[in-house]
């Protein structure tokens, strides 16, 4: 069919808490060096941190207002 299909594919996250934290402090750090490509990702890290109950609501807007 001749289409080249592009694209970042899948990314799976760790189950494992703190691998979790680590890499959102680590997508934190990206946008505030002006890499502005993180929030998809960084949008399912906080969710799944919320499902394992380790972030309260107010801990979740704060880490939106720092990632948007």
């Amino acid at each position: 069919s001749g289409k080249k299909l592009t694209g970042k594919g899948i990314k799976f996250l760790s189950s494992n808490p703190n691998e979790l934290l680590n890499k959102l402090n680590i997508l934190i750090a990206e946008k505030d060096a002006g890499n502005t490509n993180v929030l998809s990702e960084a949008s399912a890290i906080v969710d799944e941190l919320r499902r394992l109950g380790m972030l309260t609501i107010p801990q979740i807007k704060k880490i939106y207002n720092l990632i948007r």
